[in-house]
């Protein structure tokens, strides 16, 4: 049996539909705004990485001190996503 959905009002219909534009835009901004500060913090993570503590380098113990810190933050916060 198929039904079929009730016809709204057409005041009811025009409300929906901003409803759900607005719906819309907020999971939009929030995508975007999640996404600019995670690329914050990784930036700010290798920066302070790369020059604070290598000293803008490539020192023979960076791979190192990348591998330890990072096993260290795994175990912390889990693995991101891939």
């Amino acid at each position: 049996m198929v039904t079929s959905k009730p016809a709204l009002p057409e005041q009811a219909a025009a409300l929906l539909a901003e409803l759900r534009g607005l719906i819309e835009s907020a999971r939009q901004h929030v995508a975007q705004t999640a996404n600019a500060t995670l690329t914050m913090l990784y930036w700010r993570i290798g920066h302070r990485i790369g020059v604070e503590l290598l000293k803008k380098e490539r020192a023979p113990y960076g791979e190192e001190i990348v591998n330890a810190v990072s096993s260290q933050l795994t175990l912390t916060y889990g693995k991101g996503s891939e």
